[in-house]
Parts: structure tokens; C-alpha cells; sequence
């Protein structure tokens, strides 16, 4: 595979997350999203609140880079493990907001540091719909997910599932008025942290008729799956990182809410909002509790952080 085309390349994306919380595994999605700052492109790992949250220790993986032909090797990873995980990240100030970040620039030094060589692409501000494209989308739309469900990935190749489904409430619309909309496709879990896409490589139609153009929309985050009892009453839950305990007398259906896409820059923008508040005037790094930042280093040709690039 030579990750020409864009589905291809969003393959790598994406890192299965795996979570230790009071002794018990999970597993979560994460992305790569690079945020443009005044030094530059940032690469920040973005996952729900719920993945991360009261975990101790966390672990994900990126694939290696082949310097020769500037490809990943395929089932060929850089592990990375990470103590008091849960304080590496930065939720969205709303507290029902689901989502949470990690600047990755302190760990792609360390890797640098270690002379590993590794290979990812990221998602980016382009590929988020403006209000214009998100009034020119039908009511339902097909969307393409990517993710880890109930923990699966291609243990040869250590790619996710490329999963399919349709929106279940038109996407320019708040659903119940909140920043989401609901998706109709299987829900698992682990599929907490997914991105939601649209992907269209034939050409698509519009509410003004049929677009003979490839359009690539990242259009939100999977948080929430639709829970049924059994007496058939329906109540909304995070998505759980593992199976459902036996305890619990609720079947996961094919229902699930997707957090919008522009909310991820929300939070970064929160994040460093809060990086330069607590730099204040003295000049000196600081951290917002629970998120250590690292000092910005400064660009050059081969910094860690040029080894991917963005998705446009």
C-alpha cells in the first residue's frame, strides 16, 4: 500500500489507546490533530474525557517511518507508555464537552531522542465543514468511522477498522441542541475518541444537485452510544471502554452521538489560552494543572514534529 489516496492516508490518523484504571485494562481511539500556532503546526492526540479520565497509566503507538521510501512500515511500531496519563491531558472547559487533548511535541522529542524514526499523518482546520458546507449537506449523509471496536485492530499491520453508518439527524442541525449530531451505525465498545468523516471519491450530491468533486469532511467525534434495557427504555451513555459489566442489563445499540469537529479546536485554543495565561509576564513556561506543556522548541527542517504532516 503506497497511502496515495486520502482514505488511505487517514489510516494513519488514528492509535488505539489502551488504559490501566484501579487495575482494570481499556482500551479507547485516539487522532492526530495539528493545530497552527505562531510557531507553527502543533500535533496534539485527541480522545474523549471518558477515555482518560482516572487513569494511571496509558499506553499508544505510532507506526515506524522507512527513511528510504518516506512510508510507514506496516506492523512495525514505537510504543509509547505513559505514567499518570490522565494528568498528560487537557479536557474542554465545558465539563460536558467529551473531549480531552495531549501535546504531542514533548513525546515525538523523546522518541527523537531514543533514534526512532516514526510516520503519521494528521487531521487539520482544512478538512473541518464551515457553516457554509455544513448547511449544503443532506439530512443523512453517509460517514465513514474509523476506530478500534470492542479493542480490534490488524495485528499484522496495526491499522483500525474502516467502519460505515449514516447520520441520524442532519449535521448543520444541534441535535436536542447541543453541539452534536447522532449517527446510525454499530456501535462497540473501545469506540470512544473515533473520528466521524465524510468521504465522498466519486463525486456527491448536494442540496443544488450533483458535485463531480472528491469532498473529505471531518465532521466530529464519537462519545456517546443510545443503552436499552430490558423493559426497552432508552438512556444515553458514554461508550464504554471494554464490555459492558454483567451487572449492567443494557444492550449497546446502533445509535451513537458524535461530538462536532470544531469543538477539537475549541479545546486546543483552551489549552493554549491557559499555556499563556499561566506564562504570564514573567516569561517563564508554565503548566495548567493536570497538563504538563513542554517549552516550544524552536522549528527546524527535522524537528520530531515535522515527521507528519497534515491531511488537507
Amino acid at each position: 500500500m503506497d497511502f496515495q489516496t486520502p482514505l488511505e492516508q487517514l489510516l494513519l490518523t488514528t492509535t488505539r489507546i489502551v488504559v490501566e484504571r484501579n487495575g482494570q485494562f481499556g482500551i479507547g481511539t485516539g487522532f492526530i490533530y495539528s493545530h497552527e500556532t505562531k510557531e507553527g503546526s502543533a500535533p496534539f492526540l485527541v480522545t474523549n474525557k471518558h477515555v482518560v479520565t482516572g487513569v494511571s497509566k496509558g499506553r499508544f503507538n505510532f507506526l515506524q517511518g522507512d527513511e528510504k521510501t518516506q512510508l510507514p512500515k506496516l506492523g512495525e511500531a514505537v510504543n509509547v507508555e505513559v505514567d499518570q496519563f490522565q494528568d498528560r491531558f487537557f479536557g474542554h472547559p465545558k465539563e460536558e464537552i467529551d473531549l480531552a487533548v495531549m501535546p504531542l511535541v514533548p513525546v515525538l522529542q523523546e522518541l527523537e531522542k531514543a533514534g526512532n524514526r516514526i510516520f503519521f499523518r494528521s487531521l487539520s482546520q482544512e478538512l473541518i465543514p464551515s457553516e457554509e458546507q455544513l448547511k449544503s449537506l443532506q439530512a443523512m449523509e453517509e460517514i465513514t468511522i474509523l476506530d478500534y471496536p470492542s479493542g480490534m485492530i490488524d495485528q499484522k499491520n496495526l491499522l483500525p477498522l474502516i467502519r460505515r453508518g449514516t447520520t441520524a439527524s442532519p449535521p448543520e442541525l444541534d441535535f436536542s441542541g447541543g453541539p452534536v449530531f447522532m449517527v446510525n451505525a454499530p456501535m462497540f465498545p473501545c469506540s470512544g475518541g473515533s473520528p466521524v468523516f465524510i468521504i465522498n471519491t466519486q463525486g456527491y450530491v448536494s442540496k443544488q444537485g450533483f458535485v463531480p468533486e472528491v469532498r473529505m469532511l471531518f465532521l466530529g467525534v464519537l462519545s456517546q452510544v443510545a443503552l436499552r434495557s430490558e423493559a426497552g427504555e432508552i438512556e444515553m451513555g458514554v461508550i464504554p471502554n471494554g464490555p459492558l459489566p454483567p451487572t449492567i442489563k443494557k444492550q449497546i445499540t446502533d445509535m451513537g452521538v458524535a461530538l462536532r469537529s470544531s469543538l477539537v479546536v475549541e479545546t486546543i485554543e483552551a489549552f493554549m489560552a491557559k499555556v499563556e495565561e499561566m506564562q504570564g509576564g514573567n516569561g517563564e513556561a508554565a503548566t495548567p494543572a493536570a497538563t504538563p506543556v513542554p517549552d516550544t522548541p524552536e522549528k527546524e527542517e527535522n524537528s520530531p514534529e515535522k515527521r507528519g504532516s497534515e491531511l488537507t
